[in-house]
This record gives structure tokens, sequence and C-alpha cells, in this order.
């Protein structure tokens, strides 16, 4: 179940029952508003529709997609398809699993933490 203190204002959230996805507003942020909504499942389909960047390349069975504008990539690995991990290219060595995330909204979090730039769809 969604908790109100995961989630920002602008975060992406499924309508439930439905395929509507909406913003998250001021006023759903309570727990009798939430339950009318799920998170978004992240897929490679959808880091498409972000504008992430499938690279050529794969790393220890993954496959890795650059954040645009940025050093940060997102990869998932083929042994667990429904989770996605976020690492670095300019640390060293590099940082597997900074984080760990399997819903659009807890990315949006992340990459709003590390770079002050908000994921649109």
């Amino acid at each position: 179940m969604l908790k109100p203190d995961e989630l920002r204002i602008g975060n992406y959230l499924r309508r439930k029952h439905s395929d509507s996805i909406v913003q998250v507003e001021p006023y759903m942020l309570t727990y009798t508003e939430l339950i009318n909504y799920e998170p978004v499942t992240l897929t490679p389909d959808r880091l498409n529709d972000l504008g992430f960047i499938k690279m050529g390349l794969e790393m220890s069975g993954c496959e890795v997609w650059s954040v645009p504008d940025s050093h940060w990539r997102v990869a998932r690995s083929y042994r667990d398809e429904n989770c996605y991990k976020l690492w670095h290219t300019q640390v060293s060595p590099p940082t597997w699993r900074l984080a760990e995330f399997n819903y659009l909204h807890e990315l949006q979090n992340i990459i709003f933490s590390l770079t002050k730039r908000e994921i649109k769809l």
C-alpha cells in the first residue's frame, strides 16, 4: 500500500482499476485518498517513454539505460526483471546498487534527490 511519506507532489501513480496515470496533487496525500491509486511499475518501455536511452552495452547480465544529461545509469538484471538499480559512471569503482527500486515514483524521488531535476512523462 502506498504511504503519503513515500510520495512527492508530481509523482506519477496509476488509478486503480484503470490504465490512467496521474500526477500526485496535494489533496491525494492522505491514506483515504491513496487507496484509489497504485504505483506505476517500471518497464523497459516506460524508461524509453521517459526519455532514458537504452545503451548498447550490457553489464553483468543487465540491460542498461542512461539517465538523460547525466552520468547516472539505470540497470535491470535479466535474473530479476522487476528490480532496477542505479549507478554512477564517474565513481571508481563503479557504484553498483546505490539504490534499488521497482516503481516509477521511487525512481522519480531518487533522481530528484540526486540531481534536483524532475522526470516527466
